[in-house]
C-alpha cells in the first residue's frame, strides 16, 4: 500500500491477520473527485487470500478544519471470495466535506 492510501484509511487492529493485513484485503487503488461540487470516492480492493472474508467498511468525512460533516455512515458490508476484487463508492453528504478516510474491519467467512 501507497503512503497515500494508507493515510486516508482506519484499519482496527484486532482484525489483521500474522503480517499485519487486514486478512487479506488490500486496497489496490484509491480516487476521489468532485462532481456537482461533492465529493465522490471510489477504492478498488481485492482480497489477496485464497479464503473468503468479509468486509465492513463507511467512509468519514471531513470539512476544510477535520471536523466531521454529516451523522456518520453506517457500516456496510461486502464479501470477497477468494483471490477476487471489488470497488467501492461513497459520496459526500454535502460541498463541506473536502477530505475522507475509509474505516474497514473484515473477518473470515
Amino acid at each position: 500500500i501507497s503512503d497515500g492510501i494508507a493515510s486516508k484509511l482506519i484499519v482496527r487492529n484486532d482484525n489483521r491477520d500474522s503480517r499485519g493485513a487486514l486478512l487479506g484485503v488490500q486496497v489496490i487503488d484509491l480516487r476521489g473527485q468532485r462532481r456537482n461540487d461533492v465529493l465522490v470516492v471510489q477504492a478498488e480492493m481485492m482480497n489477496t487470500d485464497i479464503k473468503d472474508v468479509r468486509l465492513y467498511y463507511r467512509f468519514r468525512w471531513t470539512d476544510a478544519g477535520g471536523m466531521q460533516v454529516g451523522d456518520g455512515e453506517v457500516w456496510k458490508p461486502l464479501v470477497f471470495l477468494g483471490k477476487q476484487s471489488q470497488f467501492i463508492k461513497g459520496t459526500a453528504y454535502g460541498p463541506q466535506a473536502v477530505d475522507f478516510k475509509i474505516e474497514m474491519s473484515a473477518e473470515q467467512r
